[in-house]
C-alpha cells in the first residue's frame, strides 16, 4: 500500500474490538480495496467490516476526520455450563388446583410427595463451552463448566452405573439443600388450613396444631395431630394419633390400617385395623375395630361398634338410653377371609367333580388310542394335584375357623362403673344380643358362656381393669 495517510488503529484490551480513525489532513487516502488487504495482511485483522472502513475513508476524502469507527469485532468465548440436576417432576411447590369450571380449589393442592422407586432427577454433565477469537484471529479458550455431583442421602440412589439418574428408595417429600438430595419420610406442618391445604403424602404426617374443617389428611405412613381434628377426614396406611380429639359432626370417616390413639371421638365413622385407645369419651361412633378398644376412665355412648377383640370402658351407654350396639370378638378381616376360603374350596370341588367325570368316561372305554391313554394319565395326575390342594385348603380353613372361634369366645366387654339401658351387646358369635333394660352396676364382665343363646354377665364385683398406658 502506497499512501502518506496516517491512521490510528486501536485494539481493545480483550482483543475483541478494533477501532479505526484518520485525523484531518492525514495525507493521501488509500484505495479501499488496497487498504482492506493491508489491514488483513499487515495488521492481521480478520472479519473486517468493509462498509465501516468505506465510511471512514469517504469521510477522510471529504476533508473530515475519519472515525473513530469499529471496523472489526472478535467473538467472545461461551463458558461451559456447570453440571446440574434436571428435576423430572414438580416436587417442591404445592399450588392450588383448578376445578373443571375454572374456579380455584383452595382446599386442595397438587401432590408433591413421591412413591418409592420414583425417578427424581437427571444429572446433566458439564459442557466445555465454545471458544472465541480476537480481531486478529487468536483463539480465546472458554472456562469449562464445573464437574460437580450432588451428594445422595441413603433415601435415594443412582439408578445406573453411569450415575445419570436419581431415584427415591422410600416414599416421602423430596428435599434438596446444600447440594444433597434426600427424601423425608415425615411431612411436618404447623396446622392443616388454607396455608397448607389438604395433605396427600407418601410417608408420615406430623401436624403440630389443628386440622380444620374442609381439609383432609391422607398418608401412607402414620398421622400425628397435636391439636384437634374438626370434621376433617383422616386416612393412614399405618396408625393415627390425635392428642386432643376428633369432632366429626357425622360428616367424616377416619381410617387407619394400624392403631388409633385419641383424646376423644365424637360423631364419626372409624375404621381401625389395630387397637383403639381413647383418653376421653367416645360418642356416637360407627366403628369397625380390628383389636381391642380401651377407654377406661371414660364412657362410650351411642353408635354401632364391631370390635375384633374386647371392650374396656368405664361407663357404657347413658342415662338418656341412647341406642348403643356393641359386637365383640368379630374380626371383619378374618370373617371375609373365611368366606373367600369357603368359596375357593367350593370352586375347587366343582373342578374335581368335572375332572373325575372325564376320567370315568375315558376309563369306561374298552379300547383307547395311544393319545387317549396319554390324556387319561395327565388327567389322573392333575386330579391328584387337585385333591392335594383341596386338603391344603381344608386344613387352612379349619385353622382359620378355630381362630375365629377363639376370638368369639374370648372377646368380652368389661365395664368398671356401669351399663345403662339402651345398650345391646353381641359376644361369642351368638345371634341374640344381651339387651340391657335396667342399669347394671359395675364392675361387670359380659361375654361368652357355653350353652347360652346370648352373651351373659359372667361375673362382677371385681377389681377395676387397669390398662397399660
Amino acid at each position: 500500500m502506497t499512501t502518506t495517510a496516517a491512521y490510528d488503529l486501536q485494539i481493545s484490551d480483550d482483543g475483541l474490538e478494533a477501532t479505526l480513525s484518520f485525523p484531518r489532513g492525514s495525507g493521501d487516502v488509500p484505495e479501499p480495496a488496497e487498504f482492506l488487504r493491508y489491514l488483513a495482511e499487515e495488521e492481521g485483522l480478520v472479519g473486517v467490516d468493509e462498509d465501516a472502513v468505506f465510511e471512514v475513508l469517504e469521510a477522510v476524502n471529504s476533508g473530515k476526520r475519519g472515525g473513530p469507527a469499529v471496523i472489526a469485532r472478535g467473538e467472545s468465548p461461551v463458558d461451559g455450563d456447570d453440571a446440574t440436576l434436571e428435576w423430572l417432576g414438580e416436587f417442591f411447590e404445592r399450588v392450588p388446583l383448578h376445578r373443571p369450571d375454572g374456579s380455584v380449589d383452595h382446599f386442595h393442592r397438587n401432590k408433591t410427595s413421591v412413591a418409592p422407586e420414583t425417578v427424581l432427577a437427571r444429572w446433566v454433565p458439564p459442557t466445555e463451552g465454545t471458544p472465541g477469537r480476537t480481531v486478529r484471529g487468536v483463539r480465546i479458550d472458554p472456562e469449562p463448566g464445573r464437574p460437580w455431583r450432588p451428594k445422595l442421602h441413603h433415601t435415594v440412589a443412582w439408578t445406573d452405573e453411569d450415575h445419570t439418574h436419581i431415584e427415591s428408595l422410600v416414599g416421602g417429600q423430596v428435599e434438596y439443600a446444600k447440594g444433597r438430595v434426600s427424601v423425608s419420610q415425615v411431612y411436618k406442618v404447623s396446622a392443616v388450613d388454607f396455608s397448607t391445604a389438604s395433605i396427600d403424602f407418601d410417608g408420615a404426617v406430623d401436624v403440630n396444631g389443628d386440622v380444620l374443617e374442609g381439609f383432609d389428611v391422607t398418608a401412607t405412613g402414620s398421622i400425628s395431630v397435636n391439636g384437634y381434628v374438626e370434621s376433617a377426614p383422616l386416612h393412614s396406611g399405618a396408625g393415627i394419633t390425635v392428642k386432643q380429639g376428633i369432632i366429626g359432626r357425622n360428616k367424616i370417616s377416619v381410617h387407619a390400617d394400624g392403631d388409633v390413639d385419641l383424646g376423644f371421638g365424637r360423631e364419626l365413622d372409624l375404621t381401625c385395623g389395630g387397637q383403639l385407645v381413647s383418653r376421653g369419651e367416645l360418642m356416637r361412633l360407627n366403628a369397625v375395630i380390628g383389636g381391642d378398644v380401651t377407654a377406661t376412665g371414660n364412657r362410650l355412648v351411642g353408635g354401632n361398634w364391631q370390635i375384633g377383640g374386647s371392650l374396656y370402658v368405664a361407663e357404657l351407654g347413658s342415662e338418656s338410653e341412647v341406642p348403643t350396639s356393641i359386637s365383640v370378638g368379630i374380626d371383619a378381616d378374618l370373617e371375609s377371609k373365611q368366606a373367600e376360603q369357603i368359596q375357593e374350596r367350593a370352586d375347587l370341588q366343582l373342578e374335581i367333580e368335572k375332572r373325575q367325570e372325564q376320567i370315568d368316561s375315558m376309563q369306561r372305554k374298552r379300547t383307547r388310542t395311544e393319545k387317549e391313554t396319554l390324556v387319561l394319565q395327565k388327567l389322573e395326575v392333575y386330579l391328584q394335584q387337585l385333591h392335594q390342594k383341596e386338603q391344603q385348603l381344608s386344613d387352612a380353613e379349619r385353622l382359620l375357623r378355630r381362630r375365629i372361634k377363639m376370638r368369639r369366645r374370648y372377646g368380652m366387654v368389661w365395664v368398671d362403673e356401669g351399663v345403662y339401658p339402651g345398650v345391646k351387646i353381641w359376644a361369642g358369635g351368638k345371634n341374640q344380643p344381651l339387651e340391657v333394660t335396667t342399669y347394671i352396676r359395675g364392675p361387670v364382665r359380659i361375654g361368652y358362656m357355653p350353652g347360652r343363646q346370648k352373651p351373659a354377665i359372667t361375673h362382677g364385683r371385681n377389681k377395676k381393669f387397669e390398662p397399660e398406658w
